[in-house]
């Protein structure tokens, strides 16, 4: 089984910004295959089966800094350990140091600063899972990071960011048929 998850935060206000890369991804996933979201692992839960595979898909609802307790539930729930299954696991976020329009998969390392995969790596003792960095670039004009994660894009910048998300899901499929070092070499 291969697990999904995408990261984001809760509640209306955050819908379209930034920070819910990982949201809008799934969303998008779960739309072409019609599937709908179950409160489950302190998230929002939906799985699929793909090429003879199942592919479950969790949005974490803890909040961003501590996305990783939706995982820790999901793990309890499934009796397994997170060393046991990390190569089945793809964390989908927004990332700040790649351009707009940008997606690169990463197998394993830092969290780079994100948040969420912060609390994942805090929660689960390592840095080895899979990574699908969805880049929003930096903030100009003297903003915070914070506080520009948690504004939508506008303009062409929207429009260029609903691509990215597109090109995401195409990704995934790609990660889900041939693994992250092929995915890699198509999409970094």
């Amino acid at each position: 089984m291969h697990l999904l998850l995408g990261l984001g935060n809760p509640g209306r206000e955050y819908i379209f910004t930034k920070h819910n890369a990982g949201f809008r991804t799934l969303d998008l996933l779960a739309g072409e295959y019609k599937l709908s979201w179950a409160k489950k692992y302190r998230g929002l839960y939906s799985s699929f089966i793909y090429n003879s595979q199942t592919v479950g898909m969790i949005k974490p609802h803890t909040y961003m800094n501590l996305s990783g307790l939706s995982l820790v539930s999901y793990l309890k729930s499934q009796k397994k350990d997170f060393l046991e299954i990390s190569n089945n696991i793809l964390v989908i976020h927004d990332d700040l140091d790649l351009p707009l329009g940008v997606i690169r998969f990463k197998k394993d390392g830092s969290s780079g600063g994100q948040k969420g995969v912060e609390s994942i790596v805090a929660m689960m003792g390592t840095k080895s899972f899979s990574r699908l960095k969805i880049g929003i670039g930096r903030p100009s004009g003297g903003m915070s990071g914070e506080e520009f994660v948690l504004l939508p894009f506008t303009g062409d910048s929207a429009i260029l960011f609903e691509e990215t998300i597109d090109r995401a899901v195409v990704a995934i499929k790609c990660y889900l048929d041939n693994g992250i070092s092929y995915a890699q070499s198509l999409f970094n």
